[in-house]
C-alpha cells in the first residue's frame, strides 16, 4: 500500500468514525430506533453506501461488529419495539384464528347443519356418526394449525427462546381450539339427548355415544394429550382449566359413557332407567330427565351470581324444604318473602334448578303447611323430600344457639363458679384480690344478663326450633347420626 493509498483510508476511516457520531446524535433522543443494522440502512437509504463502508470497516475500526458498536452507541435499539414484535407475532396468530374459523364454520358448514338438525328431531344415525367423527378430523387439524402458529409468534416475540417455552406456547394454541371445541361438545350431547327421547335403539345410541367419546378425546383431551415430561410445567402454567361449565358437560359425557358404553343392561333392582336421572316436577310426578338436561341444569347453577346463587346455596347447605321466611332471614334480605318469591326463587323454579313444594316442614309439629323449595336433585326416587338430616341438624344447633346463646351462657355460668370457688380460697386479708375477683364475676353477671334478654326476645322462635330438634331426637337413626 502507497502512502497516498494509506491516508485516502486513514481519511475514509474518520469520515466513517464522524459518521458513528452523526448517528448517535440523529438517534440520541428518538424513542422509536432501528433494532438491526438492516433496519437502519433501510431507515436512511440516502446514506446506503456509506453505511456498507462502515459495516465491512466496523471490525477492523471498533473491535467487534458493527451492529453490536453502534447498539453500544445508542444507535440501535437494545430490545426491538414491542409494537413490531407483537404486530408480528399477533400475524401468525390471526392467520391461524383465520384459518381454523375457514376450516370449522365454512369447510364444514353442512356437518354444523347437520348436528343443528339432530338437536331438534330424530336423524340418520350413521350420518350423525360421520358428522361427528369429520367434526373430529377437523379439531384435530385446528390444533395442529393453532399450536405452530403459537409457537411461531413466541419465537418471533422472545429474545431468547427455550424449548420449554416454545412447547407451552404450542399448548396455550391447543387449549384456545379446546374453548373452541367445548360448544360442539354440548350440541353433540344435545343431540344424543333428542336421538335418546325419540326411541333410538340402544345399539344406535352406542354408536352416537362411541363418536362423541372419540372427539371428546381429541378435541378435548386437556392434559392427557401432553407429553407426560411435559405435564408438571404445563400444569403449573395452568394452561387447561377446568371451568365450571367445562366440568358440568363432562359429567354428562361420563353419563351417556357409562349408561350406553361402559353397560350393556340395566343394574338389577335399578329403579333408574338407563342414561336419566329422575326428576320430579312440582306435581309429585316422576319425570325422565336426560343425562343432557342434566347438564344444562348443572350449567345453570355454575352461571348463578348475586343473590339466587346464595339463595340456591342455602336450599342446597340446609337439605331442602327451606321456606321463604328462612331464605329471608338467613340471608338477611331486606326485600319482603313477596319480592324474593317473584324476582328471584320463581325464576330458579322455572329454570328447573328449584323445586316448589306444599308441604309440612319435616320435623315440626303437625299442621304447618307453606311453600317450600328444594333444589332440583333433593328429591328420592319415590317422590318424597330427601332431606339431609346431618345438615339439618347441623342448621337447627347453629340457629339455636344464635337465638338462645345457651352454650355461651353455660360457658360464662361455668367461668363464674369457678371465681366464686375463688373468693372461698382466697386469703380473708387480701381485700385487693378479693375485690378483683368479684368484679370479674359482677362482668359475667352482667354479660348473662344481656344475653338472657336477648334470648327472651326470640322466645317463640327458640320454642319452634326446640320442638324440631326434640322431633328430630326421637326420629329413627338419630342415634347415628349424633355419634358422626
Amino acid at each position: 500500500m502507497t502512502e497516498h493509498q494509506a491516508d485516502q483510508l486513514e481519511t475514509a476511516d474518520a469520515d466513517l468514525q464522524g459518521l458513528v457520531a452523526f448517528l448517535a446524535e440523529l438517534y440520541e433522543d428518538q424513542d422509536a430506533k432501528p433494532y438491526t443494522f438492516a433496519e437502519l440502512v433501510e431507515e436512511l437509504p440516502a446514506l446506503g453506501p456509506e453505511l456498507e463502508l462502515l459495516e465491512s470497516r466496523g471490525m477492523k475500526l471498533f473491535g467487534e461488529p458493527i451492529q453490536r458498536y453502534l447498539r453500544s452507541q445508542g444507535v440501535l435499539a437494545s430490545e426491538k419495539p414491542q409494537a413490531v414484535v407483537k404486530a408480528a407475532a399477533n400475524d401468525f396468530v390471526e392467520a391461524a384464528a383465520s384459518e381454523i374459523e375457514y376450516l370449522l364454520l365454512e369447510q364444514h358448514a353442512s356437518e354444523n347443519a347437520f348436528l343443528e338438525e339432530a338437536r331438534r328431531h330424530a336423524v340418520s344415525a350413521s350420518l350423525l356418526v360421520t358428522a361427528i367423527d369429520t367434526l373430529t378430523e377437523a379439531f384435530d387439524e385446528a390444533k395442529e394449525v393453532m399450536s405452530a402458529a403459537w409457537r411461531d409468534a413466541y419465537l418471533q416475540d422472545t429474545e431468547q427462546p427455550t424449548a420449554e417455552g416454545a412447547y407451552l406456547e404450542q399448548m396455550r394454541g391447543v387449549a384456545m381450539v379446546e374453548r373452541h371445541a367445548l360448544p360442539y361438545l354440548q350440541r353433540m350431547l344435545d343431540a344424543f339427548g333428542t336421538q335418546q327421547q325419540t326411541g333410538s335403539s340402544p345399539e344406535v345410541l352406542a354408536a352416537i355415544a362411541r363418536a362423541i367419546k372419540d372427539f371428546d378425546a381429541h378435541a378435548l383431551a386437556g392434559l392427557a394429550q401432553v407429553d407426560y415430561a411435559d405435564s408438571p410445567a404445563v400444569e403449573h402454567a395452568a394452561i387447561f382449566t377446568e371451568t365450571d361449565v367445562l366440568r358440568n358437560t363432562k359429567t354428562a359425557l361420563r353419563y351417556v359413557v357409562s349408561n350406553y358404553l361402559d353397560c350393556t343392561s340395566p343394574r338389577k333392582g335399578s329403579s333408574i332407567v338407563p342414561g336419566v336421572m329422575t326428576h320430579f316436577a312440582m306435581d309429585g310426578l316422576a319425570n325422565a330427565l336426560t343425562s343432557v338436561q342434566v347438564a344444562n341444569l348443572q350449567r345453570r347453577e355454575a352461571n348463578l351470581l348475586g343473590l339466587d346463587l346464595d339463595i340456591y346455596r342455602l336450599i342446597r347447605k340446609l337439605g331442602g324444604s327451606v321456606d321463604l321466611s328462612t331464605i329471608k332471614e338467613e340471608l338477611s334480605i331486606p326485600k319482603d318473602t313477596t319480592s324474593i318469591y317473584l324476582y328471584h326463587v320463581m325464576p330458579l323454579v322455572k329454570e328447573g334448578l328449584l323445586v316448589e313444594s306444599t308441604e309440612r316442614m319435616p320435623f315440626t309439629y303437625e299442621g304447618e303447611r307453606s311453600q317450600r323449595f328444594y333444589t332440583w336433585w333433593q328429591r328420592d326416587t319415590n317422590g318424597e323430600p330427601r332431606v339431609d338430616r346431618e345438615a339439618y341438624h347441623q342448621w337447627l344447633r347453629k340457629r339455636l344457639e344464635a337465638l338462645s346463646h345457651r352454650e355461651k351462657i353455660d360457658s360464662l355460668s361455668r367461668s363464674r363458679s369457678a371465681f366464686i370457688a375463688k373468693v372461698r380460697e382466697c386469703d380473708p386479708d387480701d381485700t385487693a384480690r378479693q375485690n378483683e375477683l368479684r368484679a370479674e364475676i359482677a362482668d359475667i353477671d352482667e354479660c348473662i344478663n344481656r344475653l338472657n334478654v336477648q334470648a327472651e326476645a326470640h322466645k317463640e322462635a327458640i320454642a319452634k326450633l326446640d320442638e324440631a330438634m326434640d322431633a328430630l331426637k326421637q326420629s329413627e337413626g338419630f342415634s347415628d347420626l349424633a355419634r358422626r
